[in-house]
């Protein structure tokens, strides 16, 4: 007899190589992502076989595979040539970028011409995989693994619920049935009779932006466009904030909106964090001290967020969480949702950002200037000018948090259009490897005055006295001046902008906050400004109704604080600007406006000042106010081409925003995104069925 050999028990078996095909649709490519790092967190080799476009999609995934030492890999295949014979649009490789009905039927025909790159990659690996997981959308996948000869599983998205439903009403020909025929679907544990006339349910977002004005105003702005298009907004807030926001849900009440606010209590650890009782929101803070523990505590809502999210009915179709938000990243992965970051300033800062993060710019000596690389046009910062939110020494975490969430995120939604940034768009998208939502001027959604006087706080001041003291002023004749909710100036300061408004001879609305004014000093000498500008200038104590001051016909300048907000505000109304900026993202918005843009003057900034003021730093004095307000309303070719370019943006937001426009196309991609897709996770029903059980 033939010896026998012994098998070596000691030997361990190879791990299985699973190859796995998603179908380029996000609700069907995010949950194959998540079984890859599933079976490769339980030791498998998983290999994800995706075309360009989505390969750059799942960059964040593959890093944080790589990060973990995951045996997750991912093989990027060219997308078919065939492409451009079938009529699509140059690099659209995923269901998302489709914009056309059209358009859908092809992007399947020429998805089974990735069969010849999908076999030539299984025949060309060493060894033979294990098994191939393709989508069922991928039906194409059935040849190429039974001529390879590998075994082959299919994904199938939905539930299991449905799937049976399909699969029996398809075994008995009741698909074919008359539209107005109904049946019931033979073979299932409970009666299932189905409407075949019963829409999708429009899908649900869940909002959470962080406490700042500057923040929560423009996902507000989000939530009414969101639910103006049929989708249901939930806005996710704490008490203090959710009151300011009263005026938006009585409006979204009238208007039978489904936007709904969600109150969550603000977390207990504020007080431990040496909170003063009642602050939640970042504009409440007068010391300087409690803005990171602001930041720390807000982490501590992660829980009733999760608790929220776990016990509606039906999962929600997508959280879109504020970057500041970092800690929301974690709630959507564990709760199993999709999740979208929302960044507030322009594509052009953020583009800034993120290139000079990852070239580790920031970090440079105090009096370095250096060019941003990877911009379509060229940008020098200095240490004090360049991007970053939190650059700050001890803010760190903070930063590297922001990054990591904005790494994993499904996407990102920002406030601006096509026509005003279309290159650094682009190049913003194609630095992140995902898709970014373009949805913006999100303000000219406030179209009445009611809609417009509903943002932020309530408006300390009539908005029917502004508009008749406005409408009795000449066309573009007067300067409206506002440094937003958190630059506040000391009383020397606040003097200099006062007498520069005064010198500049010129008709203007100021607007001073209430923690400016509160000493009697200060008081007195507006008092005094007031009785000597009577006939042409106007101070508004406290809160301002911008939008409606910035639409009026009388407003022709708009001294700012280049707060992305604002200049888009102005911009969206075509009014050119004065810059003045304070801090983060705002010298790059004033490089924007001033140098790529033309619509702005600058005032001569140059370094941040504190955010509670300090006289030791200031930098700009009355003269210069005057001189740029001047600047700004005379006339003359610089100051007319400078009009009429801001006056041409206008009408591009406008046309952004209208049906067609470049604004309103994206914000229907975005909801149809996550319509037609499944959750990840699906609730189930526990049933008994009496045949065919295997157990």
């Amino acid at each position: 007899m033939a010896p026998t050999a012994e098998p070596d028990t000691a030997t361990p078996l190879p791990p299985p190589h699973f190859v796995i095909v998603p179908f380029p649709a996000q609700g069907h490519t995010i949950p194959m992502v998540d079984l890859a790092r599933l079976l490769a967190e339980r030791g498998a080799r998983a290999s994800l076989v995706v075309t360009p476009v989505n390969a750059a999609r799942l960059r964040g995934a593959a890093n944080h595979a790589a990060r973990a030492k995951l045996p997750l890999e991912i093989v990027e295949v060219p997308f078919p040539p065939s492409a451009a014979d079938a009529g699509l649009p140059p690099g659209v490789e995923n269901i998302d970028q489709i914009t056309d009905y059209a358009h859908f039927r092809p992007f399947f025909d020429v998805m089974r011409d990735l069969a010849a790159p999908l076999e030539a990659y299984l025949r060309a690996l060493p060894a033979q995989p294990s098994c191939v997981i393709s989508d069922l959308s991928n039906s194409w996948t059935a040849g190429v693994a039974s001529r390879v000869g590998v075994p082959r599983l299919f994904f199938h998205g939905p539930s299991c619920f449905y799937s049976l439903c399909d699969l029996n009403a398809a075994a008995h020909g009741l698909q074919q049935q008359a539209d107005d025929d109904r049946y019931v679907v033979p073979g299932m544990p409970v009666r299932v009779e189905p409407d075949t006339a019963t829409p999708l349910p429009p899908p649900h977002f869940v909002i959470v932006p962080f406490p700042a004005q500057g923040h929560t105003i423009p996902m507000v702005d989000l939530a009414r466009l969101l639910a103006e298009r049929g989708a249901r907004a939930s806005l996710v807030v704490t008490p203090v904030n959710a009151a300011r926001l009263r005026g938006a849900a009585n409006h979204a009440a009238r208007a039978k909106l489904p936007l709904e606010i969600v109150e969550v209590p603000f977390p207990p650890s504020a007080a431990d964090a040496g909170l003063p009782p009642g602050v939640e929101n970042i504009d409440q803070i007068t010391d300087y001290a409690h803005f990171r523990p602001f930041f720390d505590v807000m982490r501590d809502l992660a829980a009733p967020l999760e608790a929220y999210l776990r016990a509606l009915p039906a999962q929600p179709s997508c959280v879109i969480s504020d970057l500041s938000n970092s800690w929301t990243a974690g709630v959507a992965s564990r709760v199993g949702v999709p999740r979208l970051f929302f960044h507030g300033p322009s594509c052009f800062y953020s583009l800034c950002d993120l290139n000079a993060a990852a070239h580790g710019l920031q970090q440079q000596a105090d009096d370095d200037r250096y060019v941003v690389p990877g911009m379509p046009v060229r940008v020098e910062v200095t240490k004090d000018t360049q991007p970053g939110f939190f650059n700050t020494p001890g803010w760190e975490d903070l930063r590297d948090a922001a990054m990591e969430a904005m790494r994993t995120a499904d996407g990102g939604v920002v406030n601006t259009f096509l026509d005003l940034e279309d290159e650094f768009i682009a190049c913003y998208e194609a630095a992140l490897a995902k898709p970014v939502w373009t949805l913006g001027p999100f303000c000219l959604y406030n179209r009445d005055a009611d809609a417009m006087a509903s943002r932020g706080n309530t408006p300390d001041v009539a908005q029917s006295a502004v508009t008749t003291w406005l409408d009795a002023m000449d066309t573009d004749s007067v300067t409206y001046v506002n440094f937003g909710t958190l630059a506040c100036k000391v009383p020397k300061y606040l003097f200099e902008v006062g007498h520069g408004l005064e010198d500049s001879g010129k008709p203007f609305i100021w607007v001073v906050k209430e923690s400016e004014v509160a000493t009697p000093e200060v008081q007195e000498w507006l008092s005094a400004l007031e009785a000597r500008v009577a006939a042409r200038g106007v101070v508004v104590r406290g809160w301002a109704p911008q939008l409606a001051i910035l639409s009026h016909r009388a407003v022709g300048g708009f001294v700012t604080h280049c707060g992305w907000n604002s200049i888009l505000e102005s911009i969206a109304h075509g009014v050119p600007v004065v810059t003045w900026p304070h801090f983060t993202d705002q010298f790059l918005n004033e490089r924007l406006a001033v140098d790529v843009l033309g619509v702005g003057a600058p005032v001569g900034a140059t370094a941040p000042v504190m955010l509670f003021g300090d006289e030791a730093a200031m930098q700009v004095g009355r003269a210069d106010v005057a001189r740029a307000v001047s600047k700004l309303m005379d006339g003359g070719e610089e100051a007319g081409e400078r009009r009429r370019k801001a006056k041409e943006y206008g009408e591009k937001a406008h046309r952004a925003m209208e049906k067609g426009g470049s604004s309103y196309e994206s914000l229907t991609q975005l909801i149809r995104s996550f319509t037609l897709q499944e959750p990840k996770n699906s609730s189930s029903i526990t049933v008994e069925c009496s045949a065919n059980r295997h157990i």
